[in-house]
């Protein structure tokens, strides 16, 4: 029987599993995009809730797994391997080996030794990301100042648009893509 206390609960999840299935209907793809990073920071959020509220252990690292995740699936992604069902499993299991080999280590810490280190790791994930400028992970200018002649690819070009809700008129702007999105033309 469900208890009055779960039914807002419920509902939300309901609808947040509702939401994708409505984005094949014709449903605006703005607010799919917002519901899917509103989704993510939830996972983060829970994340943080299972390590912090159940495990009473604070980490500055978590947010790891979930840039580790990401840029497997960006890296698959960039080498033409875009099915889902290779791309997650990819994900989880680079994430996986990423958490036992960090929670092998910082496990065996306590109190201020084990925020310290899973803030090294944290930070570790991150430099190690942003050396990848193969990948686009590098922090310089020079995807910015890239020519805008070139037709941006869907996948990896940025892309906003804004639609006004009255008149239906919209606007787009397009970002150039990174630059390892063209190494197949070098």
């Amino acid at each position: 029987m469900i208890m009055r206390r779960e039914i807002l609960p419920l509902s939300i999840f309901l609808a947040f599993a509702v939401l994708p299935l409505l984005g094949n209907f014709g449903s605006d793809a703005f607010i799919l995009s917002i519901v899917t990073r509103v989704m993510i920071f939830a996972i983060a959020a829970v994340s943080l809730d299972l390590i912090l509220g159940y495990g009473a252990l604070v980490s500055f690292g978590h947010a790891a797994f979930l840039g580790i995740g990401a840029y497997a699936v960006g890296i698959l992604s960039a080498h033409g391997i875009r099915e889902a069902a290779i791309q997650i499993p990819a994900a989880l299991i680079v994430s996986a080996l990423f958490a036992l080999l960090t929670g092998a280590i910082s496990l065996r810490t306590k109190g201020i030794y084990f925020i310290m280190i899973t803030l090294a790791f944290g930070q570790m994930a991150y430099f190690f990301a942003v050396s990848l400028a193969a990948y686009g992970g590098d922090d310089d200018e020079r995807r910015l100042t890239k020519s805008m002649d070139e037709p941006p690819l869907c996948l990896h070009a940025w892309q906003i648009s804004f639609t006004h809700p009255a008149s239906g008129e919209s606007v787009a702007f397009t970002a150039p893509p990174p630059d390892w999105a063209h190494h197949d033309r070098q």
